[in-house]
């Protein structure tokens, strides 16, 4: 086989071994070289336009559906999922499972119930990829999933729409999408009836048709909008109220700016998962309080938004994602107080929640939280994360702004936070002067960022010793002139980040240090003249980024690098 059609088949099959077997499969009648060539040629020519649906695709996937129909039954029912949700290059893996948890397509077995049902379902998209149907990245810093996204190459995702359409398990609707007929909309759903409906309204027009009949909105029980271009809300779907017996609704990427939020979604009484993420919303309604079963709520929208205070109604919440910014009506506290359920909770910000209610949490299993400046909130949150030390506490990300330690209060009280073994991320922002020994800290850490530090010792004999750190980032915060990586040191090190040392004149890396780093980030250490030799050993280093240096370091880095395994960005 020519060199470059090997390298196109390779690439079309996503570089799975299983997709490539199959994909050559199908082309095994083929007598003669010339005839085998022109025929896979042909394959993939005709695969990479979308509007066409030709007998050689057809083919290539009804081989690959022996892969398919090999899975055990729920497999079957998370391929068909992945299909779905994949419009770009990669699925979010914990949307993924937080569907799946919505659906009850996972449940503890007898013999595995130290197991959380997030675990169960890393197992299972865990066992797709070692039968070579999926991919999957792993998180840099893993919080609640350990991995970051699921890959399926065209031909998986093709498959898996194939086997939708075929089994009737999802409707698939994609506005202005070239392989989808313009009349072949929300009112043509397909017999027998579907359940699930994903819609994607990028090149969605007024004059398209979303009606429904009534008897149909009774039958779907997940319901998936996405638009990638902050679509507006269609008028046409004003109204969500006949939709009486939906488990899932996700709204991704609208702006309901212009179109309010469409009403009726309290009375979906049994709903389980409702998002607003990516979305444009300024208020959520107070009729969400109605929802008794809601198990997952995200609401991380783009802008700030307003939650009126009655998230403590929703006594079955287990995931409860805040946006970024929030307020609330009049300044009050929200409260999570009698959510015995709850198990993760993120952006929980201590001025608009009030922070002693985490003591009230007992199946709290992840906790990402914002405190500024109080240290009495501080406190409080060491408290929840060494309460009951027989049990497993939650793992914990904590963001500290504005926290000066100037006084022995508040430095011991920090110590006191270091040490926590389930604390995992800090940001910690103020001045700190003085570090205590590695051994003082958590050694579960996987990531730090320090902001206007002020250490007046070189930070990195202390942390390069932690055995988890993932990531690291220094801004503003080390006053001295020379820094050192140890050999052996940073074992687990994978992005660092040096910004803001101006007095930062030698930065020394050993052999042997930090050889698992695939992203540095440098900016504005001007008085940093030269690139350190033993970074050189250092052989998955992928990308630089360098803003604000003296053109010397610039030119010491671009000096015998590959460029074709490395990315250089110079950001001035």
């Amino acid at each position: 086989m020519a060199e470059d059609l090997q390298k196109k088949m390779v690439n079309f099959c996503g570089g799975l071994p299983l997709t490539i077997v199959s994909f050559l499969e199908s082309t095994k009648d083929k007598r003669t070289l010339d005839e085998w060539e022109e025929i896979v040629s042909k394959r993939l020519n005709c695969a990479s336009d979308r509007r066409l649906e030709l007998p050689e695709i057809q083919r290539t996937l009804e081989v690959l559906a022996s892969s398919y129909d090999n899975l055990p039954y729920i497999q079957k029912l998370f391929f068909l999922y992945m299909g779905v949700l994949q419009e770009d290059l990669h699925i979010e893996v914990e949307k993924l499972y937080l569907l799946w948890l919505a659906e009850r397509l996972i449940s503890l077995e007898p013999l595995q119930r130290e197991e959380r049902l997030l675990d169960v379902a890393q197992r299972y998209v865990t066992e797709l990829a070692e039968r070579g149907m999926v991919e999957l990245d792993e998180e840099v810093v893993p919080t609640t999933t350990r991995f970051k996204y699921v890959h399926l190459n065209e031909l998986m995702r093709d498959l898996s729409l194939f086997k939708n359409k075929e089994e009737c398990y999802f409707k698939v609707v994609e506005f202005g999408h070239e392989s989808q007929p313009m009349q072949d909309s929300f009112s043509s759903l397909p017999g027998p009836r579907t359940g699930r409906v994903a819609i994607n309204f990028d090149g969605y027009k007024e004059e398209y048709d979303l009606l429904l009949e009534d008897d149909e909105k009774m039958h779907i029980r997940v319901l998936l909008f996405s638009a990638k271009k902050k679509q507006v809300w269609p008028r046409e779907l004003s109204s969500l109220a006949k939709f009486k017996y939906l488990k899932v609704l996700v709204f991704n990427g609208f702006n309901f700016e212009r179109t309010k939020l469409p009403h009726g979604i309290a009375t979906a009484a049994f709903l389980r998962y409702l998002s607003f993420e990516d979305c444009i919303l300024r208020e959520l309604p107070s009729s969400i309080g109605n929802l008794k079963f809601l198990y997952i709520l995200d609401l991380r929208v783009q802008k700030t938004m307003i939650i009126p205070n009655v998230l403590w109604k929703l006594k079955k919440i287990r995931h409860l994602y805040f946006p970024l910014s929030f307020e609330t009506p009049h300044g009050t506290k929200l409260t999570p107080k009698g959510l015995l359920e709850l198990e993760t909770i993120t952006n929980y910000n201590a001025k608009m929640c009030n922070v002693k209610d985490l003591l009230e949490l007992p199946n709290l299993q992840y906790l990402a939280s914002t405190v500024d400046g109080d240290l009495e909130e501080v406190k409080c949150i060491i408290e929840r994360m060494t309460k009951n030390p027989d049990v497993d506490l939650p793992r914990t990300s904590i963001k500290i702004k504005n926290f000066d330690c100037y006084t022995e209060e508040r430095h011991s009280v920090f110590r006191e936070l270091l040490a926590c073994k389930s604390l995992i991320i800090l940001c910690m922002e103020g001045h700190i002067c003085r570090m205590p020994m590695y051994h003082k800290f958590s050694q579960n850490l996987i990531k730090i960022e320090f902001i206007g530090s002020e250490l007046i010792e070189d930070p990195m004999k202390t942390l390069e010793e932690l055995p988890e750190l993932r990531e690291l980032a220094l801004d503003d915060a080390f006053i001295g002139e020379e820094i050192v990586c140890s050999a052996s040191g940073f074992v687990e090190l994978k992005l660092l980040r040096l910004l803001n040392l101006p007095r930062l004149k030698n930065w020394v890396v050993k052999d042997g240090a930090m050889l698992k780093l695939s992203t540095l980030a440098i900016a504005k250490c001007r008085k940093l003249e030269m690139w350190p030799e033993g970074l050189k050993t250092v052989r998955g280093l992928r990308e630089i980024k360098v803003s604000g240096m003296s053109q010397n370091f610039k030119n010491c880095i671009s000096k015998g690098r590959d460029q074709d395994k490395l990315s250089i960005k110079f950001e001035d």
